[in-house]
């Protein structure tokens, strides 16, 4: 977490795996600036910029405040204007609004309705070169729900017909339905999940035509879910990833899907997937224990895919953990004991207990610096009051953690250090503990237990339930 942007009441604030909230200005006077979107309500989109090297963003700026609480998506043109898709509160009709960037300011216009036929959810929003937009969302007629698709080539003053053409039906009708659409170079390709067991692709040739007819990618006796997502490369390829029942990634070469390549033995949540260079890219998170999720990063740089590991270095296991008894004068190594689901085995032995009494101390070192904690317990702590500290070069400076004080009687004990990454403290260093040189936050015994807390694990992994990258 490089930057917290903003807090947030929406139900879906990053949106679905398969949109876009994050946007890259490629040339011109601000080539280079980050623009995040996000959903702060059930009602308000608000954006947020930054210049290189995107330690400062601008304080969040309301560009919707009518949308439903659902996922959004949006584009951007090669000139930096940002068109943004969205369900409406009212009635839930598609509806479309255009940011103009200039002078390094984006402006909203005024609303636009895609379809006003009301019962519109979670549209993508693809651009050709051109400028040309175009949109799928799934549309709701009761019982079912349908992948519907429209395009603009007025830059979105303009879709389809007019605000009642409800576009083209894409796919026959089932309780649940989400989609991808994805521009190559010759094709507008749609992706969509409908049918609860199929995975499908339907393509219209950019140079004119008819949607070709469904080619499936996968089906399942199982019912696939939104945890999917869709990326076109520039030669034209396209690659999939989804669950059927655990993690899987397909890729379509222009003329045929090749073989399913299994990824992971897990469920695969937030899944995305990129091109970067021509390489394939697969980013996801892992249930961890304690309702903790891991981001997770393969690529296949080498003809296959690599063994999956921890996109961030700082959220993660430990490096190493140390336990100190203050009466016993002695460490414990807990790094194993910390990293695994073992039930009670991060204690010290002088006191059977994680902490006890006044000077004990719980050492957590990384090789990087890290902001977050999470701790199981087995027993939990009553009575005793700790201080955190960091070692500045000179001396350990006590601080609070964001989330505030911390007394170890709750399981899980969820801890924010610092906010983000950006609130780190400047001056916070390495130092040598029993050996081990790292980068450490300790944890000591101020006022004793009455009852010591006993642990099961502590990681670095924190609660993030969606991912967004940008593409």
């Amino acid at each position: 977490m490089q930057k917290k942007l903003a807090e947030s009441t929406a139900l879906n604030s990053a949106g679905l795996p398969a949109g876009q909230k994050i946007f890259k200005i490629p040339g011109g006077q601000f080539a280079g600036r980050l623009v995040a979107l996000m959903q702060t309500s059930p009602t308000e989109i608000k954006l947020s910029h930054a210049d290189s090297p995107y330690a400062t963003w601008s304080s969040p700026l309301s560009i919707v405040n009518d949308a439903a609480d659902d996922a959004f998506d949006a584009e951007m043109d090669n000139d930096g204007t940002l068109y943004i898709v969205y369900a409406d509160q009212t009635a839930r009709n598609l509806a479309a609004k255009k940011l103009t960037f200039a002078d390094g300011v984006w402006t909203a216009g005024s609303k636009t309705l895609i379809y006003d036929g009301g019962s519109s959810y979670t549209p993508s929003l693809g651009i050709e070169v051109s400028g040309k937009l175009w949109v799928t969302w799934s549309r709701y007629s009761a019982p079912n729900r349908y992948i519907h698709v429209k395009s603009s080539s007025d830059g979105g003053t303009t879709w389809g017909t007019g605000s009642g053409d409800s576009g083209t039906q894409l796919t026959t009708g089932d309780l649940m339905a989400y989609s991808k659409v994805l521009v190559t170079a010759s094709h507008i390709r749609a992706v969509a999940i409908y049918n609860n067991h199929s995975i499908v692709m339907r393509s219209l040739p950019i140079s004119g035509g008819s949607w070709s007819e469904e080619e499936v990618i996968a089906t399942t006796s199982q019912a696939f879910g939104s945890d999917f997502d869709a990326a076109a490369s520039d030669d034209g390829r396209i690659a999939v990833v989804y669950n059927d029942p655990y993690f899987k990634y397909r890729e379509y070469d222009g003329a045929n899907w090749g073989a399913v390549v299994p990824m992971a033995e897990i469920v695969g949540v937030s899944p995305q997937v990129l091109f970067r260079g021509g390489i394939p890219v697969v980013i996801y998170l892992e249930n961890w224990n304690g309702g903790q999720k891991i981001q997770m990063y393969t690529d296949r740089r080498s003809g296959q895919f690599t063994t999956p590991v921890p996109l961030d270095s700082r959220a993660k296991t430990f490096d190493r953990v140390l336990l100190y008894n203050q009466a016993a004068a002695s460490f414990v190594d807990g790094t194993v004991a910390a990293a695994s689901a073992a039930t009670g085995d991060m204690s010290h032995p002088a006191s059977s207990c994680l902490l006890k009494n006044q000077g004990d101390q719980l050492y957590l070192g990384m090789q990087r610096q890290f902001r977050y904690l999470q701790i199981l317990l087995s027993s939990l702590g009553s009575g005793g009051t700790l201080v955190f500290s960091y070692w500045d070069g000179s001396n350990w400076r006590a601080f609070t953690p964001s989330t505030g004080s911390v007394t170890l009687d709750s399981d899980p004990t969820r801890i924010v250090l610092w906010d983000d990454y950006v609130s780190i403290p400047a001056d916070w260093q390495k130092k040598p503990i029993n050996g081990h040189y790292r980068f450490w936050v300790k944890v000591e015994v101020d006022s004793p237990f009455a009852t010591g807390p006993v642990g099961t694990q502590a990681t670095s992994i924190s609660e993030i339930t969606r991912t967004i990258f940008r593409r």
